[in-house]
């Protein structure tokens, strides 16, 4: 005979209990999880289909306490579907066991007595909330209640409107887009500085403001993704509850941003570069940024050096660094060969190769660093130091087009009259340079 483990699982020690439960029952226990899990703390089998019961009587307890929570969409749907005639019916049932059960209330001896009173009583203080949205749904469809406004305790929130569109549409879409519509719900909340907010509430005012806002933080078309998955939730509370105004969250115009020339990367100060480098765990990791302050290299220069591109010029004596050809950045950096600092030429003597698998592995090494010396500007980056480079060698005068063989970049005129392409300066001419470079 098969034994009986449903909703609970063997997990190699002791018995878990295990069982699929709603999204408002998630939400009531503060979980993202659909699935409910539970150590019982025990590897007796019986032991764990005894507790087993105490788990499902208090899941279905939260269920129950979820389905009597009553909302103005689910309580509209519930009577819009009704015949006038029906709705009449309903509206008089309900009218008379009002007047019945709290026929007390608005009477002067009621209003007489003191609360402690007026709970020893017995009686309710108030109608059920369940009472008091249902009658007032009832007495605005019939009309009988034209300015009736549902207080927000009982409207649809935008947390509860994602997840019910969710519901809706889960069978059309990916679990990627899934991730998005959750996404745009926690950027609007977040911009907001609320945990939630009543769909209705939300102003086409406060959305043009949330894009202006977004503008500074993500792409154009980041914007207008997260805005078409606020739309459709938007859509659903627009249903749900039979919203009468406009959408806020569609027809706006998001204008890209001009394209403008600018310097995005921002110098270091050699003393906040130092603290970068005390963040980074060995030789091997600092060597290149030390390669970089020398030479004005870019990270993926920089890292690609070996050992076999430390060469020596026969004709000068000058020691050089070879930057490779099949270097994949901008084309025009693709030769050059930069002649070595004195202080460089002490960090290389020891060098047999990088060993992290790629610039890009390199990149996220440094990354952590800068973050962990305590600097998050994204104008300071690896790429910085070529600021700091270039930077130099204009204080120092260095003529135009040794620089930009120096550093690998067009010269800042209107042609490349001496650019790398052609046989460059003497390699004793740039090392002159070179060597005037402050140290780090």
């Amino acid at each position: 005979m098969a034994k009986d483990t449903k909703y609970i699982k063997w997990n190699g020690s002791s018995w878990i209990f295990q069982k699929k439960i709603s999204d408002r029952v998630a939400k009531l226990l503060g979980q993202k999880s659909n699935v409910y899990n539970k150590s019982l703390q025990t590897a007796s089998l019986k032991e764990a289909q005894g507790l087993r019961h105490h788990h499902i009587v208090y899941l279905k307890g939260l269920e129950e306490a979820e389905s009597t929570n009553p909302n103005y969409a689910d309580t509209l749907d519930k009577f819009r579907k009704m015949s006038r005639e029906q709705l009449e019916q309903e509206h008089n049932r309900m009218n008379e066991h009002l007047t019945s059960e709290y026929a007390h209330l608005g009477h002067k001896q009621w209003e007489f007595l003191t609360e402690e009173d007026k709970k020893a009583s017995g009686l309710p203080l108030t109608e059920t909330d369940k009472e008091f949205i249902e009658y007032r749904v009832l007495s605005a469809l019939l009309e009988k209640e034209t300015d009736f406004r549902p207080p927000d305790k009982f409207r649809l929130a935008l947390m509860d409107a994602l997840e019910k569109h969710l519901e809706e549409i889960q069978d059309e879409i990916s679990k990627k887009a899934v991730g998005k519509y959750r996404n745009a719900v926690r950027q609007f909340l977040a911009y907001l500085g609320q945990d939630d907010i009543p769909v209705y509430a939300i102003e086409r005012i406060t959305v043009r403001d949330f894009i202006t806002s977004s503008k500074k933080l993500y792409a154009t078309a980041t914007i207008s993704n997260t805005l078409s998955c606020l739309a459709g939730i938007w859509n659903y509370a627009r249903d749900a509850e039979n919203l009468n105004t406009g959408n806020p969250f569609v027809e706006h115009r998001i204008a890209k941003k001009r394209a403008k020339r600018q310097k995005y990367y921002i110098a270091w100060k050699p003393k906040d570069l130092k603290k970068v480098l005390d963040q980074l765990e060995t030789e091997e990791d600092k060597l290149p940024v030390y390669i970089a302050w020398y030479t004005g290299s870019r990270l993926n220069e920089a890292y690609g050096v070996k050992p076999e591109d430390i060469r020596m010029d026969k004709e000068s004596g000058v020691d050089y660094i070879s930057f490779k050809e099949d270097f994949d950045g901008k084309t025009e950096a693709t030769t050059r060969m930069v002649p070595i600092h004195p202080e460089l030429k002490k960090k290389l003597e020891d060098f047999s190769g990088f060993k992290r698998t790629s610039p890009d592995a390199y990149g996220k090494v440094f990354g952590r660093a800068k973050r962990k010396a305590g600097f998050d500007d994204r104008k300071l980056a690896f790429h910085s130091i070529r600021v700091n480079v270039s930077s130099a060698l204009d204080k120092l005068r260095t003529p135009v087009h040794i620089a930009a063989q120096i550093v690998g970049h067009k010269d800042k005129g209107d042609a490349m009259t001496y650019s790398y392409y052609s046989e460059g300066s003497g390699l004793k001419l740039l090392a002159e340079e070179v060597n005037k470079l402050p140290t780090l």
